[in-house]
């Protein structure tokens, strides 16, 4: 068992504490979720790592040296530590013939932080059964899932092979019985898939400090009329990223969330979430009574990124150490 490195969390919000509950069973606390992908802007991904002599099939250098938002990637690996859920430790994948479409829309944007809207279009005539009408009133393609042949996950102990199902295709699950522990701050980790309908590549990334779970017993609390200043001790590696997600609920079951507040930022020990978004972000609760995808924790993680372009699309790796929390905004 690796020893816990303690990781205190203040949140200085007009004098209120950060926190968060530890029971909360909803499974969406990866990256996967519907608001990932319309977060173009152009900044680089972040991480920082050094890992430029990697054999991905494009030659292309994987190494990042920002944190930020990123546009949805075609092909996502991602590596988990979790807490307060019933999944601790999880290695996934997902390989698309494009990233999804956006369902989201920028509302506010300011320092590192974003408020984000669900848009209903309003397609006519209606979508195709294998489309999705997108907030400008236009019928998309919902992309496919594709092969990207046996995806090989290293550093984590021994390698992890997982190759996509036929009746699920797309979809790579690593093993369900994985520790909480899967790796430790600088380990290098690595992933690599040997190519199919998607073609051959490889990315490296670093793992990540922990983020301890207990200071965040109770709700995070945001109030209107003054930024949200959220402060804790950061990790050793200065490359690493920290994201704050407050996830919202939605309209009705299986529809993406109706708000999100997000920021991205370096772990750097403080993070400022200006007035004006806190202040566009509904009030209310998280809601203590929910079904799953549709009213998710809100979460704090620290991560690392890596990515390469390929003649199928961008592939991503995400190292991530996430603590689920619940909030409240009187």
């Amino acid at each position: 068992m690796r020893r816990r490195r303690g990781w205190p969390i203040v949140l200085l919000a007009c004098g209120l504490l950060w926190g968060c509950p530890g029971d909360d069973d909803d499974t969406t606390g990866d990256d996967d979720d519907v608001t990932g992908d319309d977060d173009a802007t152009g900044d680089d991904d972040a991480t920082g790592d050094d890992d430029t002599g990697d054999d991905d099939a494009t030659g292309d250098d994987d190494a990042t040296d920002s944190c930020g938002f990123v546009d949805g990637a075609a092909a996502t690996v991602t590596v988990l530590e979790r807490y307060a859920t019933l999944w601790d430790g999880q290695v996934s994948a997902r390989v698309q013939e494009t990233p999804d479409p956006a369902f989201h829309v920028v509302q506010l944007e300011e320092g590192a932080c974003r408020y984000l809207t669900f848009e209903l279009g309003n397609c006519d005539p209606p979508c195709d059964f294998s489309q999705v009408c997108i907030s400008t009133d236009e019928c998309v393609d919902y992309p496919a899932g594709i092969s990207a042949g046996v995806l090989t996950v290293t550093g984590l102990g021994d390698p992890i092979e997982m190759e996509t199902d036929d009746w699920n295709p797309g979809y790579y699950w690593g093993p369900w019985d994985l520790e909480d522990d899967l790796f430790d701050e600088g380990d290098p980790i690595g992933a690599s898939f040997d190519g199919g309908d998607f073609p051959a590549v490889a990315l490296a990334a670093r793992g990540v400090a922990e983020v301890d779970p207990a200071p965040l017993a109770d709700l995070v609390v945001i109030a209107d009329g003054a930024d949200t200043v959220l402060t804790w001790t950061p990790g050793g590696d200065p490359d690493a990223c920290v994201q704050v997600k407050f996830n919202g609920v939605n309209m009705a079951h299986g529809l993406p969330l109706n708000d999100i507040l997000w920021c991205e930022a370096t772990d750097s020990g403080s993070l400022t979430i200006p007035q004006a978004l806190v202040e566009a972000f509904p009030q209310g609760a998280t809601p203590e009574i929910c079904v799953a995808h549709d009213c998710p924790p809100s979460e704090f993680t620290r991560y690392s990124r890596a990515e390469s372009d390929t003649a199928g699309g961008t592939a991503r790796l995400e190292v991530r150490n996430t603590v689920l929390f619940g909030y409240d905004h009187p």
